[in-house]
């Protein structure tokens, strides 16, 4: 009876300790046995949290890391919240990098080419997103085997292996350059590495970079790779080129929608009127506004556009407006955006005006004081254009 009753009150000790979570207020390793003359398995980052599995003593628990490692760490390292006070030193050893101009926090670098995050720490869980040459990850749990899994927020991981310090792009370039010519292969991979790197924090060396990828794709004679380089090459001509705010904001603080031959000044419309011309929508939606960005949190969804309604003040703000031969966009007389306008096309007029990044590489924004717009390309057509307000 006695048995059953420890037993009883172990497994539900284990349980109980498996459900809670803890802080580390320190740096710290995670060991092999409670000891700290043991091995360990990996580096824990301060304020890294930890789930609690079983107490061994009064010094050690067992837990497990957020990558599923499981080790012993010091029970004085643990804590119920985040600390801006470390106990002690830091570890000099852990490899985990602090806070610098790319990642504000404890974070590593992705060192390879368009890699796949999973969502669950082993090679078969699902694809959650791409990461890209340069890309700052947040890490606050390190292991020490190339081959394990990093926890890098958002329910993602990678493989150690592919995470490190930022690559320098001086190096990359003597990489590529060593290289034989016929080496296609290797070269390419450094290439699009190259590009990545550039658009991660380096945006000067994005001229280069795509003038190396370039001649690679040339040299593979890949006929869509060229066609993409070359859009590309125009995007980051005026993106290096770039005009000053108060020019793009002057330049776009004008344009009005023209929406099945109705021009809609300033992004407003009467609502009377909105359903008089468009008739009832065909979808009304609540969407909370906790920022304040909306005009009103509720939402009215026609075939050409969506609109946030003010019923009491009778008035409807363009969200966002579909591009097909009923709607254009018109900045002035001299540049009017239709559904003839291709990505190039646009890029040729209004690089020197956008903002965009290696994330949304066919998302294009032009920027006010107040918010902007976001123009959308599939296959080189505009499909989009959302208007937004800053937050």
């Amino acid at each position: 009876m006695k048995l059953k009753i420890f037993l009883f009150l172990f497994v539900f000790t284990t349980l109980l300790f498996s459900q809670e979570q803890k802080y580390l207020n320190n740096d710290t390793r995670l060991y092999t046995k409670a000891n700290s003359d043991s091995e360990f398995i990996g580096f824990f980052k301060v304020n890294a949290q930890v789930q609690l599995i079983s107490k061994y003593n009064d010094n050690w628990y067992f837990v497990k890391a957020d990558n599923n490692n499981t080790g012993y760490v010091l029970t004085k390292y643990l804590s119920d919240k985040y600390t801006s006070n470390p106990t002690e030193a830091e570890d000099k050893e852990n490899p985990i990098l602090k806070g610098d101009q790319y990642y504000g926090n404890y974070h590593l670098f992705i060192n390879v080419a368009s890699l796949r995050a999973r969502g669950l720490p082993n090679a078969t869980g699902p694809i959650v997103s791409i990461l890209t040459t340069g890309e700052a990850v947040p890490v606050k749990y390190i292991p020490l085997n190339e081959d394990d899994w990093v926890f890098i927020s958002s329910g993602r991981y990678v493989q150690k292996k592919y995470l490190g310090e930022r690559p320098a792009f001086s190096e990359l370039l003597k990489l590529f350059d060593s290289f034989e010519t016929d080496n296609i292969n290797d070269r390419k991979k450094i290439a699009e590495r190259l590009v990545q790197l550039a658009w991660n924090g380096e945006t000067e060396n994005l001229p280069q970079a795509y003038n190396i990828y370039y001649n690679v794709a040339k040299q593979l004679k890949d006929i869509a790779l060229i066609e993409d380089i070359e859009t590309k090459l125009i995007l980051v001509n005026g993106l290096t080129t770039k005009k000053p705010y108060q020019e793009t904001e002057a330049f776009i603080e004008n344009a009005d929608f023209i929406i099945r031959g109705v021009n809609v000044e300033n992004h407003f419309i009467k609502l009377n009127e909105l359903v008089k011309v468009y008739g009832e929508p065909t979808k009304i939606d609540l969407i909370s506004d906790e920022c304040g960005v909306y005009y009103s949190e509720t939402f009215y969804t026609y075939p050409n556009m969506v609109l946030s309604v003010n019923k009491e003040e009778n008035l409807a703000d363009l969200y966002t407006v579909f591009i097909n031969p009923n709607n254009s966009f018109k900045i002035d007389d001299d540049h009017i955006i239709t559904h003839n306008t291709s990505e190039r096309d646009f890029l040729i007029k209004y690089a020197q005006h956008i903002v965009t990044g290696i994330a949304n590489l066919h998302i294009y924004t032009i920027q006010t004081d107040s918010g902007g717009y976001n123009f959308t390309f599939k296959n080189g057509k505009i499909v989009s254009i959302d208007f937004y307000n800053l937050c």
